[in-house]
């Protein structure tokens, strides 16, 4: 987890303007994952302030869940 928060704190603040996020921390990848940690972070953060950001990125962290657990 101390090097996805490290990953998170890189970014610096993420300013938000009316509640939207006004900068994407996970652009290609869609969300954060952390495979040592078993964990995926997502949101309309890591995309873009909007509803179909947050679906992406749900689909995305969705999906990186679903690899890793076919592989046990």
């Amino acid at each position: 987890m101390t090097c996805l928060m490290k990953r998170l704190l890189g970014y610096g603040e993420v300013l938000m303007g009316s509640a939207f996020p006004a900068a994407s921390i996970a652009r290609e990848e869609k969300c954060l994952w952390d495979k040592k940690k078993r964990v995926a972070i997502c949101g309309d953060f890591c995309v873009s302030p909007t509803v179909e950001g947050a679906i992406l990125s749900g689909m995305a962290a969705s999906s990186k869940l679903t690899e890793f657990l076919s592989c046990l």
